[in-house]
């Protein structure tokens, strides 16, 4: 069980340093790649030291996949600076976790896995709680975090396309899972954590700047935040592993899904007094019981 507190607790560390990246002094661009920079250099150096012949077996299920992971990673990282400014940390973090519905649809027309009753009142919850998420929060605009609100269907589009984009990486996931090895984990992080460096590099001249990049004081500390994100984005991943072998599935995952979540939306609270409109609030609890039934399988 303490695994699992360290990745719930880790998890909405990690979303909550993404929040303070967009503050103005940061460059927002410098922490997202530094922070894949800092996961694929400890990534590689746990590859390079893995024993067995199995570690340094080239799989294309491990590359491949751990590509698309990344490639999901940076693109999420961008979604999220929109996200966060609409409506908020917790209406972001409650896209993401709804984003499960992806596997859990590819598993039922793929792999023809059974899906519950329970799982299918998670996807109905969902379909409910995404029209009441894709909306400004007033409060943005009152704070200056958003400037000029866009249409509702402009929000619409970005929340779909992250729900998309983050749902194709956990696919990513679920294929390596039933088609890799266990012993081939440190390759697909390795290759998840370098496509995402790669990508963040490649999409440098779109992605959201900072204030930060205009001094040098505001680079140093953008790098800084970047590499002490990817460790605790590394671990609170790591920390996830040994809890599904000591706490049950059923458990740790409906757990994970709503504990990630409640943490983020109390961190918003306080470390940034984000307040939730009432549809926003609605939302977020239809997410919070759409993630937890969807994590049931």
């Amino acid at each position: 069980m303490l695994f699992l507190v360290l990745h719930l607790v880790g998890n909405a560390a990690f979303t909550l340093l993404v929040r303070f990246a967009r503050s103005a002094r940061f460059d927002y661009a410098t922490v997202g790649t530094m922070n894949y920079a800092t996961g694929a250099l400890i990534g590689g150096a746990i590859l390079a030291t893995s024993d067995g012949p199995v570690a340094w077996t080239w799989t294309p299920e491990a590359i491949i996949g751990g590509a698309v992971n990344g490639a999901q990673y940076q693109l999420t990282f961008l979604l999220m600076h929109a996200l966060i400014g609409l409506g908020g940390i917790a209406v972001a973090t409650s896209v993401l976790r709804l984003a499960i519905a992806v596997p859990v649809i590819a598993s039922l027309f793929i792999w023809h896995e059974p899906v519950t009753a329970v799982q299918i009142s998670g996807l109905l919850m969902a379909t409910f709680a995404l029209p009441l998420l894709s909306g400004v929060n007033p409060n943005a605009l009152l704070t200056g975090t958003v400037v000029n609100a866009p249409s509702r269907a402009r929000v619409a589009l970005i929340v779909i396309v992250t729900l998309l984009v983050t749902g194709a990486g956990l696919l990513a996931a679920k294929v390596f899972a039933e088609i890799g090895r266990p012993a081939e984990r440190p390759l697909y992080a390795a290759s998840a954590y370098l496509t995402a460096t790669l990508f963040s590099l490649a999409t440098w001249k779109w992605q959201p700047r900072g204030e930060g990049r205009y001094s040098t004081s505001g680079r140093i500390r953008s790098l800084a935040l970047g590499a002490f994100t990817g460790m605790v984005n590394l671990g609170q991943l790591s920390a996830f592993l040994p809890a599904l072998a000591t706490v049950p599935g059923v458990i740790a995952f409906p757990l994970a899904a709503a504990g990630g979540l409640l943490c983020t939306t109390l961190g918003g609270w306080f470390f940034f007094r984000e307040r939730l409109t009432p549809r926003h609030g609605t939302g977020l609890a239809l997410a919070l019981g759409s993630a937890t039934l969807m994590n049931i399988g």
